[in-house]
């Protein structure tokens, strides 16, 4: 576990053995995730501000806070986010949300669905696991939190329907001519028939469109929609807010729009040029505008026209590592983007030509990947990351008001006398 630079005085493990914290005398404690124990990751920020050696780092009884002692004859006490979900082992892909609902997915093989009602600390409903384990490498709830899929290593699409109580039923595999690009999601909206309309990856040049039944029976529809020149790897693709247009795009940094209002006969609409030396490897759509990230932390915004996309504005995340996931919230007007070096960024793109940066990177500098969803009202991510990292971000300033108050003794009448308060 890299991450100190001196000695390290004191080392605890949570209740349940899934956190470790450590205490050094480069006068800083962190905590880790040793979910996976032969690959620890740190989480959050380090907590730093001792001024001097720390010697001694352990958890509270209920693992909400982190108690350290250093050499200044103090004794610190964090408070920790309670967001930190436990249940992967490998690596967590960007998870899917819909309808009160999210599905997280791990390199392990296993599917996670929890309710996101309360978005700062989901609840578990139940899991699964791909056929023979195979690793998971996208995710898919459809939008009325009914269906679950998951792209996987052995080249398959596994669907599982999900009734009301939350429960995986029996699944159904489809398996797609793809050796490295295993993509997979569902239309923001269900078809006139009630099937859901579903995209997987198609050889690794394309994507395939599949209407999906309520049972998870899958069929496919319309003629494969090839992104580029042929052998060209596609790695990503977005819906529009009305399920009816389609953005994709690949290693040759080109961003191919379609018309897919009819599923059976899609049509190629044109095309929006970037960068042919950088790889665009996610994509979001709010409204009129289109994000896409990439490699060497390539972020850029793009406006839809009817016959094509043109290019807004190109900025790049913090440390250069490539942007893994891109999503919208506030109706297009923040966006999130994650990826290499445990980063996590927020942009104001109320005015997508000119899109700002909001505050410092959030998360811990490392070498693992980070992928965030949105949740619904905007103001909470949803991260996963390498070695089972799981959690939910809040970024409502309220909400930290909110943990401080809680984790703050109540001030003494010496204290209120002092500060003015009756």
């Amino acid at each position: 576990m890299i991450g100190h630079t001196a000695p390290v005085w004191s080392v605890g493990f949570s209740p349940g053995g899934r956190r470790l914290v450590s205490a050094s005398v480069d006068g800083s404690a962190r905590v880790w995730s040793v979910a996976q124990p032969e690959l620890p990751v740190q989480l959050g920020p380090t907590l730093d501000g001792a001024g001097s050696s720390v010697f001694s780092a352990t958890f509270t009884p209920d693992g909400r806070r982190a108690v350290t002692a250093g050499a200044d004859g103090t004794i610190r006490i964090w408070t920790l986010p309670t967001t930190v979900l436990a249940g992967h082992t490998g690596r967590v892909i960007a998870p899917s949300i819909a309808a009160g609902r999210m599905l997280t997915g791990g390199a392990e093989g296993t599917l996670l669905l929890w309710s996101s009602t309360d978005q700062a600390a989901p609840a578990l409903l139940a899991s699964t696991t791909t056929a023979r384990r195979a690793r998971i490498d996208q995710i898919a709830l459809s939008p009325d939190g009914r269906l679950a899929a998951a792209a996987t290593s052995a080249s398959t699409v596994q669907i599982w329907p999900i009734d009301d109580a939350g429960r995986f039923g029996a699944s159904t595999t489809v398996r797609v001519d793809t050796l490295d690009q295993q993509r997979v999601s569902f239309a923001p909206a269900a078809t006139h028939t009630g099937d859901q309309l579903m995209l997987t990856g198609d050889r690794d040049d394309s994507f395939a469109l599949w209407r999906v039944a309520p049972d998870g029976a899958a069929t496919r529809v319309g003629a494969p929609l090839v992104h580029g020149s042929a052998g060209t790897w596609a790695t990503a693709a977005a819906w529009s807010p009305d399920g009816r247009r389609l953005v994709t795009t690949g290693v040759d940094g080109v961003l191919t729009l379609w018309d897919v209002a009819d599923p059976a006969h899609p049509r190629k609409l044109g095309i929006g040029e970037a960068d042919p030396r950088r790889a665009i490897n996610a994509l979001a759509w709010a409204g009129d505008v289109v994000a896409s990230g990439g490699d060497g932390g390539l972020v850029q915004l793009w406006r839809v026209e009817s016959d094509g996309l043109s290019l807004l504005a190109t900025r790049h995340q913090a440390g250069g590592g490539t942007v893994r996931t891109v999503d919208f919230a506030d109706d297009g007007h923040r966006l999130i983007t994650a990826g290499d070096g445990q980063t996590m960024v927020v942009w104001d793109t109320a005015d997508p030509a000119e899109p700002r940066q909001w505050g410092e990177p959030l998360g811990a500098p490392g070498a693992g990947r980070w992928y965030a969803a949105v949740l619904p009202d905007g103001d909470a991510v949803a991260v996963g990351g390498d070695r089972g990292a799981l959690t939910v971000v809040v970024l409502d300033p309220a909400y930290a008001d909110t943990r401080i108050d809680d984790a703050s003794p109540p001030l003494t009448d010496a204290e209120r006398e002092h500060f003015g308060i009756r």
